[in-house]
């Protein structure tokens, strides 16, 4: 059995790994005074511990906390700072080369579905749609712990569509992140956009979504709502991002207004902060070839394939 240990603010922290990479923990207080601790345990690519164990350790006392559910890898360790809250003190979560992070800033409906699917057979490693439904309804601007936890500590290396989009959101990630390779998804014309958009959302709704987006009730006005609540986490995040309500003219101005300004932020960002980056129309010839090269990855087909199309394309 191997043998790990630390020696952290007089508090003695021993890991022990058998054969199956089952982990057991060993916590000495030497500190002087009682503390609580909390241990978390995750699995490789989850958001939120698989396991989590509050304690209190008096002085000159130990705990031994034994784990036995095969696949845990990752441990972190957080103690309170005397009775003002807990903090991390220690971690083995693996740590991952952002370099080789792809992160596509795209607004949604503009073709993010086809490019996900691309970039998995490509050979990436993609997040299924039950994490996204996840992030959307638990990410907000001033929350973004999910995100960076997923980007950070999980070995899926190409992220796309909401949240990541969300406009102001997709600047606080870019300035996180800025040795990420990043990628631009657009449409030939920006009207296709606002038709695809307003299409999108409309089948969810009992009403004109213009409605919704300036801020009347989602709940009266959203199918199903009770059988809808992935929805209503969605929409309720990029009604907070968009503050279309706050914009001039009809709705469709409004998102054409949305779309410029938020494309035209994303480049001057890349512009002037040297970002590798890569802008990207599905809908034209060549385009996946153009993505393969700058991702040094080879492919034999040079177009995309389209998915997730409606009325007004993906």
């Amino acid at each position: 059995m191997n043998k790990i240990s630390y020696n952290l603010e007089n508090i003695e922290f021993i890991f022990y790994y058998d054969e199956f990479y089952n982990k057991r923990l060993k916590v000495i207080n030497n500190c002087g005074f009682d503390r609580d601790i909390e241990i978390k345990c995750y699995l490789p690519v989850d958001l939120l511990p698989i396991l989590t164990l509050k304690t209190k350790i008096n002085h000159g006392h130990f705990f031994i906390f034994k784990n036995n559910i095969n696949g845990i890898q990752n441990t972190e360790i957080y103690v309170d700072k005397k009775n003002k809250g807990f903090y991390k003190i220690l971690s083995d979560r693996k740590k991952y080369n952002l370099n080789d992070k792809v992160i596509c800033l795209g607004l949604n409906k503009t073709g993010t579905t086809t490019l996900a699917k691309a970039m998995g057979d490509l050979g990436y490693q993609t997040l299924n749609s039950s994490y996204y439904y996840y992030l959307r309804r638990s990410t907000t601007y001033s929350n973004t712990y999910n995100i960076e936890n997923l980007i950070e500590n999980t070995d899926i290396n190409f992220f796309d569509d909401c949240p990541f989009s969300y406009p102001v959101l997709s600047l606080k990630i870019l300035k996180k992140y800025p040795q990420c390779k990043y990628i631009l998804t657009k449409r030939s014309d920006k009207e296709l956009w606002v038709n695809s958009f307003i299409n999108h959302f409309s089948k969810w709704t009992k009403t004109d979504i213009e409605k919704i987006f300036n801020g009347e009730s989602l709940e009266k006005n959203v199918f199903n709502y009770n059988k809808n609540f992935l929805f209503y986490g969605e929409i309720m995040s990029m009604v907070e991002c968009y503050n279309i309500d706050k914009l001039d003219g009809d709705f469709k101005m409004k998102l054409s207004k949305i779309y410029e300004e938020y494309n035209n932020n994303i480049t001057i960002f890349f512009k002037l902060n040297n970002i590798d980056w890569i802008e990207i129309d599905v809908s034209k010839e060549g385009e996946l070839k153009k993505l393969s090269n700058w991702l040094n990855v080879n492919t034999d087909k040079n177009n995309f394939e389209h998915y997730n199309k409606g009325n007004y394309g993906n």
